[in-house]
């Protein structure tokens, strides 16, 4: 054992300067102010009206203090003190030693004129060479221990003992060697002023000629002095007692509660007979239940039976089963179940024999069936809640039989509730979704199907009728939800239903994520001409409705060999193969072939845009936008949207030299009077000029000479910004 030491206080001379309240001197790091466990010790270090002693133990650590007060400082201000304190691990200083600290030998009680600069560390109890001290009589022990605890009770109110420090400090050490040595110790001091009493658990208020607080608490019949004396059997070794303190004390985080729950147990244990169940609340039942010891003291006793039919109906019953399984008062409980049971209502009989099912679950699904089959006779299931129908449904799939009533399973007002209860058995579920399919609230059925396989498998085992609840369900719930348990269930399903499903889900989709939705399920369905017609009805709609917002266009989605049937089909994957093949005046031909304005719009716009984000030099690029006018047959004020739309979309890293050659070519169509300066409009110029560097200045300049007039003039109107402050 290891005991710190450290001194502060007013002194002339010290840690921190001169004339000033400060630490004179400390042992290891306790001289270190700002060090964490000198703060601690400092939170007890305060000036004092009165010489104080006592202890404390708090956050891991015990402190025992000596203050007194020294009168003036050096500026003749009252107030002056000086506190000598030990600090040691918590659980490590004997009660019984700190009953002797007072006035002991080893305390400094004022400043020396020159403080070491270390004070050494005790290495042990006996090195502080403590006297003997007082002894206090049982009886006063035990009233005074009945205080402690009856205020302990009562949001920790402070127990004044009315006798001299030299008394008090000793009988509250003996009152601390009597509680659980896990729980800490008690706070104690000699004196404290009125607000500062608060923080401690016992103070010494008067001389031994008053009346001692405690006494009054001595009352044999009191809960307080039954409590207390539990506590002095415990110490003077009978096993009884000692069981009963060991199981509250390991419950209890604090001495607090510790009391509280020594309280409430002692008032169980002498509760009078015909008090009965009203006695034993929800709290009471947890706080037996919580030990095998506490539990089994109570069944065995003349209140067993009672408390037994008043464990039935609380929320601690399985818990309260598996402490005492295998003891006596298994049997008593169970044989008090089977004969009270049928008196219930059949809401609390489930709700009793699902807390039975735990411990002892072949007599709570025999009784199940029972009584299943008798409110079934009786007409009494429909008083069930979903709740309480599926309570019983998960007792009686424990049963060999596994058998469920369809009267059970067949019930619309709860069929959402049990066909989410993942305690019943998946083919009651399924067979439940069966009997009211439209009872099944849209979102919970999607969500079930996407994340429970087990479910989605068998309620998607009955065909026709399955998949048209499924497609309803999806048609009500949010377009992503839906698509997400497509997704999930695709591979439950026939490739003949599942093109039937994608084509759903993706049906309030955007057109983007329609398209990439189709694509992406070609895969997973029977690809036929239905499905081939919408997905390229699908693409060319895309591209359409993206090809303004700058993000990249879809790519001409791959149909598999066996499905290239058809005009329109031809004429993609024609389109397609030229493209790979950097065959753009063939491609841009071909998409003038197709039969509405749309489909040739859409295939220009990929043919454009793949010319112009492959070419890699300015001539290539003119090269392969001069194929392309050719091929498609379309003049230079056509191609220009298509052209300014494909900038937009292209690489950051290559807009602003695809932005020069665009600038370029369209310098030379206004030479030549194949545009006009009406179709670059200021969106263009502004494009433009975001997309050039102020360094491409020059280069537009030198581009301008030679142009004509009008020309000369757009060009003058593109001021490049990028890279500008």
């Amino acid at each position: 054992m290891s005991i710190g030491q450290l001194w502060y206080g007013w002194a002339p001379r010290g840690v921190e300067g001169r004339n000033r309240e400060q630490i004179v001197a400390g042992s290891g790091s306790l001289d270190a102010a700002a060090h964490r466990l000198t703060r601690q010790v400092l939170e007890w270090c305060y000036p004092t009206q009165m010489p104080s002693c006592g202890w404390v133990e708090h956050d891991g650590i015990g402190i025992a203090f000596n203050r007194t007060p020294t009168g003036r400082d050096s500026a003749g201000r009252p107030g002056a003190f000086f506190v000598h304190a030990l600090v040691w691990r918590a659980g490590e200083f004997p009660p019984e030693a700190l009953g002797r600290i007072y006035r002991a030998p080893f305390w400094v009680t004022a400043p020396p004129p020159e403080p070491p600069s270390k004070l050494p560390v005790i290495e042990s109890v006996e090195q502080l060479a403590l006297g003997g001290g007082h002894r206090a009589d049982a009886e006063t022990i035990r009233a005074v221990l009945a205080a402690v605890l009856a205020n302990l009770t009562r949001r920790r109110r402070t127990t004044a003992v009315a006798l001299d420090p030299e008394e008090a400090l000793p009988l509250a050490a003996s009152v601390c060697a009597l509680l659980p040595a896990s729980l800490g110790l008690l706070s104690v001091s000699s004196y404290e002023s009125e607000e500062r009493s608060t923080a401690y658990d016992v103070i010494a208020s008067g001389s031994s000629g008053e009346r001692p607080v405690g006494e009054q608490f001595f009352d044999p019949d009191s809960v307080s002095a039954r409590s207390a004396r539990l506590l002095v059997d415990s110490a003077e070794g009978q096993r009884a007692a000692r069981e009963v303190i060991d199981s509250l004390a390991q419950a209890a985080p604090t001495l607090t509660a510790f009391a509280r729950t020594l309280h409430r147990w002692v008032a169980l244990d002498q509760m009078p007979l015909e008090e009965g169940e009203e006695g034993i609340s929800g709290a009471d039942h947890r706080f037996l239940a919580a030990d095998r010891r506490l539990t089994l003291r109570l069944l065995q006793g003349p209140n067993g039976g009672r408390y037994a039919r008043s464990l039935f109906e609380s929320d601690v019953l399985a818990e309260a089963m598996a402490q005492i399984e295998g003891e006596e008062g298994s049997p008593l409980l169970i044989e008090t179940l089977n004969r009270e049971i049928r008196s219930y209502e059949p809401a609390k009989a489930i709700s009793i024999l699902g807390r039975f099912r735990a411990t002892a679950p072949a007599v709570a699904v025999t009784l199940a069936q029972e009584l299943a089959e008798e409110w079934r006779q009786d007409e009494r299931l429909d008083e069930l809640s979903g709740a309480e129908r599926i309570d019983l449904l998960a007792l009686l799939a424990e049963a060999p039989s596994g058998a469920a009533s369809s009267a059970l399973l067949d019930d619309a007002d709860h069929t959402t509730e049990i066909v989410l209860a993942q305690q019943v058995p998946v083919a009651w579920r399924v067979e439940a979704a069966f009997h009211n399919p439209s009872r099944i609230g849209p979102g919970e059925l999607t969500s079930l199907l996407g994340t429970d396989r087990q479910f989605a498998t068998q309620f998607l085992a009955g065909g026709e009728r399955s998949f048209s609840t499924l497609l309803a369900a999806m048609s009500r719930v949010a377009p992503t939800q839906a698509l997400r348990c497509a997704e999930r269930v695709a591979a439950l399903l026939p490739e003949a239903l599942r093109s039937r499903l994608f084509l759903a889900a993706g049906d309030r989709l955007g057109v983007r994520e329609r398209f990439d939705l189709l694509r992406r399920s070609s895969r997973l369905v029977l690809v036929d001409a239905a499905w081939v017609e919408a997905m390229l009805n699908c693409f060319v709609d895309a591209v359409i409705s993206e090809r303004e917002s700058g993000r990249a266009l879809p790519a001409i989605p791959r149909i598999p060999s066996r499905s290239v049937d058809g005009e329109k089909v031809q004429l993609w994957m024609a389109i397609a193969d030229h493209l790979s093949r950097e065959n753009f005046a063939v491609a841009a031909a071909r998409a003038g072939d197709f039969e509405t304005p749309s489909q040739r719009s859409a295939a220009l716009e990929i043919v454009i845009d793949l010319a112009c984000t492959t070419a890699r030099r300015g001539w290539e690029w003119n090269y392969w936008v001069r194929e392309v006018s050719s091929g498609s047959r379309q003049p230079s004020a056509a191609l220009l949207p298509y052209l300014i739309r494909s900038l937009r979309r292209s690489s950051p890293m290559r807009q602003g030299e695809l932005a020069q050659w665009l600038i370029a070519w369209s310098a030379d169509r206004l030479d030549e009077g194949s545009i006009s300066r009406e179709l670059l409009s200021r969106e263009a110029n502004l494009l433009f000029a975001t997309l050039l560097r102020s360094d491409d200045r020059d280069a537009i300049k030198d581009l301008a000479k030679g142009r004509s007039k009008e020309t000369k003039r757009w060009l003058k109107e593109i001021r490049p910004r990028r890279g500008e402050d």
